[in-house]
């Protein structure tokens, strides 16, 4: 198992988290409080759900609940760009970082679906045939790459 803050799932959320709490200081008053404090609370039950998932062995309810985590910030974002409180800009950005977390989750959750992590066998003779045959995978996570999103996706001017 691989140490949760050398994950790049982690990292780009890490990221994302720093952006989110960066544009919430930017909010007036009245939504700093609420909407703000609610996008910073969903962006560390993400980190803290990434990490559960990393440590167990059936991460199917961790990543469904930072799935959860993604949507609700997605949701809020989009509300606080209707309300004026974030620039066309910001919105565009962050939502690119949304958008590869939620890319990263799902890559995740389908390649510990098709390993049988999610519900480990009884025995382990048929176990270890099914996981020899699984054992190629498109995710970056499972054969150890080195994970690099495209350029310009998460900017530091934000």
């Amino acid at each position: 198992m691989a140490l949760y803050y050398t994950l790049p799932v982690y990292k780009a959320s890490y990221t994302l988290v720093h952006v989110l709490f960066r544009a919430t200081s930017d909010f007036s008053r009245e939504y700093k409080y609420t909407v703000g404090q609610d996008l910073k609370q969903e962006g560390m039950a993400l980190i803290k759900n990434i990490y559960r998932a990393n440590r167990t062995r059936d991460k199917a309810v961790a990543l469904a609940d930072a799935r959860e985590n993604v949507e609700m910030i997605r949701l809020s974002l989009r509300l606080m760009q209707d309300m004026g409180q974030v620039s066309l800009k910001k919105f565009v950005e962050i939502n690119l970082g949304v958008e590869n977390v939620s890319r990263q989750l799902t890559a995740w959750e389908n390649s510990s679906k098709s390993k049988g992590i999610t519900n480990p066998p009884e025995s382990s003779g048929p176990a270890r045939a099914q996981a020899s045959v699984r054992s190629e995978s498109n995710n970056p996570l499972a054969l150890g790459k080195e994970y690099r999103p495209a350029t310009g996706v998460l900017c530091n001017s934000i």
